[in-house]
């Protein structure tokens, strides 16, 4: 995981504890929307503005479109700007958001196109030594943002097994997407994963309302002045590649929750399909040799699942042979193709509960999401068969709003989203305020409210700093 975010988000962090600074009536040079630093020493900086004020000397766009530049700064000075690709045209753009992934040595920017005053768009691009890619569509039409999109990339690698029994190992990108708008109806937050496997878009990506994993029941919205004090989410790497975490104020009940999202193996998502192709095809031929088959799926579960915890894999291997007899005994004569279905839905069950899917409580406040390969496209090739991919959202903890000092304040979440910690800036402290175990008898949902005075060496980004590595230390 590309642990350079952490740093990013503490620019932010303290950034927000600070207060925004004025802008000035007619900034010369324009200040950066967003900035974020490579892994050579390289700084990418994203302006927004007129084609006319970004490329002065370039007319092949009109003067007065809306547009992005990406600069990028070499460790000796040297800049070079380009179009973000996309933003020519009508619409404006604005609000980017910039994180640089190690693993790929890739820059990824999301941001908004604004089609008309009510209607916008989320577009994500990345930029590497090739120069752009294409840009891609993440949201549809929404309305307008609040703020920038909070981005964060998790990067893995799972292992499928061609026709011919050869295991291949892939590569995958989850580019994780948060957005607040702004509607008729008010403000609402949103989640998507971007799958790219091999450096391929998908084709497509679910779209989340995170509203509907607020275990609450809809109540009074905070008061307008109380909700902006936490208005902007907080999304930060979770324990594992395959996991990140999100502290959020609800729109619908006012209260503070944190989400885990886990992306799991993408070995779960190709045996679902491949053991269901089994079936229908095996089925076909001889409906009695069932038994043989529960078999070989269990010794294909050992082999495609060999970098899993081998205790839990001998354990996924076992129910999941017994599911397929159960089922089968229970009905022998059923169509193949339902017995096929509910046979994937049993593998993934079983497999989303062993590698760390739902916590219990209310299942409402859990939502199973499922990216499916492109259909008939000819991607991926015939020998590397396409991949469900399979993710979990997870409501960890809900808390009513903290006591905070009037105003905007920055939330902190720790790895495994059972821990939450609150800062905001008021005349030269840094006040912060932590959930509590409420193991003792008698003790509130949060600590009482703690300080940093700054000074001269303590600043706001070091103050930053310190709250984020008190929630995410290992207790």
């Amino acid at each position: 995981m590309n642990r350079r975010i952490l740093s990013s988000s503490l620019v932010a962090a303290a950034t927000l504890l600070a207060g925004a600074a004025p802008a000035a009536s007619d900034p010369s040079p324009a200040p950066p929307a967003a900035a974020v630093l490579g892994d050579e020493g390289q700084l990418y900086q994203v302006f927004a503005g007129t084609f006319g004020e970004l490329f002065p000397d370039d007319a092949t766009q009109p003067a007065d479109s809306r547009v992005l530049a990406l600069d990028v700064i070499a460790p000796d000075g040297s800049r070079e700007r380009s179009l973000v690709p996309g933003t020519a045209g009508p619409e404006v753009d604005s609000v980017p958001s910039l994180v640089f992934e190690d693993a790929s040595r890739r820059l990824y920017t999301v941001w908004e196109s604004k089609t008309t005053p009510t209607i916008s768009r989320i577009l994500l691009a990345s930029f590497g030594a090739e120069g752009w890619s294409e840009p891609i569509e993440v949201s549809g039409d929404v309305s307008p943002l609040k703020d920038e999109p909070r981005v964060l990339i998790t990067r893995d690698r799972f292992s499928v097994l061609s026709p011919e029994g050869i295991r291949t190992a892939r590569s995958r990108t989850a580019i994780h997407v948060v957005w607040r708008e702004e509607g008729p109806g008010g403000s609402g937050l949103f989640y998507t994963p971007v799958i790219l496997e091999r450096g391929r878009y998908l084709g497509w990506n679910p779209v989340v309302a995170l509203s509907e994993l607020d275990p609450s029941p809809v109540s009074a919205p905070p008061a307008p002045e109380t909700a902006e004090l936490l208005s902007v989410p907080e999304l930060a790497p979770g324990q594992d590649l395959h996991s990140a975490v999100l502290a959020f104020l609800s729109p619908a009940s006012g209260r503070l929750l944190t989400i885990e999202i886990r992306l799991f193996p993408g070995e779960l998502g190709f045996l679902a399909d491949e053991f269901r192709g089994q079936i229908i095809d095996i089925g076909n031929r001889d409906r009695g040799d069932f038994e043989n088959l529960a078999r070989r799926f269990r010794g294909q579960i050992i082999d495609i699942g060999n970098r899993l915890n081998r205790g839990v894999l001998d354990h996924f291997a076992e129910r999941s042979s017994s599911a397929l007899l159960a089922l089968y005994d229970a009905a022998p004569d059923r169509p193949l193709e339902a017995l096929a279905d509910d046979f994937r839905g049993q593998i993934i069950d079983i497999g989303r509960e062993l590698l760390g899917g739902p916590r219990g409580g209310d299942p409402a406040a859990s939502r199973l999401i499922e990216v499916a390969p492109p259909q008939g496209d000819g991607t991926p090739p015939a020998d590397a068969p396409g991949v469900p991919h399979l993710l979990d959202l997870q409501t960890v903890l809900d808390r009513p709003i903290p006591p905070l000092g009037g105003v905007p304040g920055r939330v902190f979440v720790s790895e495994d989203g059972e821990r939450v910690l609150v800062g905001w800036l008021e005349r030269g402290k840094v006040y912060y305020t932590e959930t509590s175990s409420e193991l003792e008898a008698g003790e509130g949902p949060w600590t009482e409210v703690r300080h940093l005075t700054l000074t001269e060496q303590l600043g706001a980004v070091a103050a930053a700093g310190i709250l984020e590595n008190r929630v995410r230390r290992q207790r």
